[in-house]
């Protein structure tokens, strides 16, 4: 692990939850390090503060706490808003994870527009916030296509943020654009989200960012490699 990581992690300069593999890897660190006792380990309390498991639970514990408070946070620039008029309003409405007849997951989501006059919407980008292995498995069965969607986003990569406008969009006084947005990510991995949307007034070059709630999308496996896979994290956890 770099050692600017260690010293962000250490300084809590992380404005997201750190990725666990992270946190783990100091924990693990600090166990190695740490003075042994007459039996040649580390003391109980020097052992349990090192257990992945104890930290797996509370990294879970501290991004539902973020969320939970981004979301009140949210809501009451929502409401500021509404009485300021000015600003996009992004609200995620329909999640559909991967079923049977697709692997992509489907969002639905709109940037409402409560001002006195139009802004350009520059950015939308779709954040990984974190990844975890997913338990879940599904069969597939085909369907037939989808006649249309307007954004995608692929995320089967170790990729932070990627971008889904091809072009700017501009959202008129007093109206609302939803946008359906399809997500393909890797199989057996639960991934926490966020839609960051970058816009600006017209005639204004000063950019501004809006963050949408956080969304968790699980990508069940469903290939034989991806359920070999699930069934050897599962054997290695028991």
């Amino acid at each position: 692990m770099p050692k600017t990581t260690i010293s962000d992690l250490l300084n809590g300069k992380f404005v997201e939850a750190p990725p666990f593999e992270n946190v783990a890897a100091l924990a693990a660190a600090c166990v190695r390090l740490a003075p042994c006792g007459e039996d040649g380990r580390p003391e109980p309390d020097v052992l349990l503060k090192g257990d992945a498991k104890w930290w797996r639970r509370r990294h879970g514990e501290l991004i539902e706490e973020l969320a939970e408070s981004r979301e009140v946070h949210r809501r009451s620039t929502t409401r500021a808003r509404l009485v300021d008029g000015g600003g996009p309003i992004i609200d995620i409405g329909s999640i559909e994870p991967p079923n049977m007849g697709s692997d992509a997951a489907e969002i639905r989501f709109s940037v409402s527009n409560y001002g006195s006059a139009p802004f350009k919407v520059t950015s939308i980008a779709l954040n990984v916030l974190e990844r975890r292995d997913s338990p879940s498995i599904q069969t597939k069965v085909p369907l037939g296509p989808i006649d249309e969607y307007f954004l995608f986003a692929d995320i089967a990569n170790d990729a932070s943020s990627v971008e889904l406008l091809e072009r700017h969009h501009i959202v008129d006084p007093s109206r609302t654009d939803g946008f359906f947005l399809k997500i393909d990510g890797a199989e057996g991995v639960e991934v926490d989200l966020r839609l960051v949307v970058t816009w600006n007034h017209l005639g204004d070059g000063e950019c501004q960012s809006e963050l949408s709630q956080a969304f968790t999308i699980d990508f069940p496996a469903h290939s034989p490699r991806a359920l070999l896979e699930s069934l050897r994290r599962r054997r290695h956890e028991e």
